[in-house]
């Protein structure tokens, strides 16, 4: 069975998603007596903007109400469903849900400002501008640091060899250097010795 704190959730759900489809459906009620007493001004401009507005509704209300949905369990034997676990919608802070009520929000505001001007459906375009920051600074900047300190970490092995082979190099010239030296002094030692036996004769 569940729990007292799901049913609570659930409830409290249900009362969110009723207050912002009314919220939504008064404001959309204005707006058409707006168009049927000032339909000889409505432009084509309002008309794009206001069918906007309507698919913007459509994909937050239906991304907020599957986030609500319950998790149920269905007994197989009687067919009788159990409440596992339900979302929060009082509590969606840094989740998508949260998004989605901020855009509802923003089309109430400028669905009823657009009565006084078309020009107020253009604060809409701050809904894509925001996308495009969010992912630039969540997505692809994070993803390009970490490909340049691949690129990086990848450099340094790549100097870190050449320094180690550059350091085996410089050994072995010393080592050549030291038999070069060595061998060049047998040959003096060998000389001297030779003309010694020389005199002693």
């Amino acid at each position: 069975m569940a729990g007292s704190k799901q049913k609570k959730r659930l409830t409290t759900n249900a009362i969110i998603l009723r207050n912002h489809y009314i919220a939504v459906g008064v404001v959309n009620i204005i707006y058409l007596a707006y168009i049927a007493f000032y339909y000889d001004t409505f432009s084509t401009f309002k008309w794009i903007g206001y069918i906007s507005l309507l698919l913007g509704y459509f994909f937050c209300l239906k991304s907020i109400t599957n986030y609500a949905k319950p998790v149920e369990s269905i007994n197989p034997e009687n067919g009788q469903r159990t409440l596992i676990d339900v979302n929060d919608l009082s509590d969606v802070s840094g989740s998508l849900t949260e998004y989605m009520f901020d855009i509802i929000y923003l089309e109430c505001f400028v669905q009823l400002a657009s009565i006084i001007s078309g020009w107020f459906y253009l604060i809409l375009l701050i809904i894509p501008a925001f996308a495009i920051y969010k992912l630039y600074f969540s997505i692809i900047q994070p993803f390009l640091q970490s490909r340049s300190m691949m690129g990086q970490l990848g450099a340094n092995q790549q100097s870190s060899e050449a320094s180690d082979i550059s350091e085996k190099k410089r050994k072995k010239l010393e080592r050549q250097e030291k038999r070069q030296q060595q061998q060049m002094q047998r040959m003096r030692i060998r000389p001297q010795q030779a003309s010694g036996d020389e005199d002693e004769d």
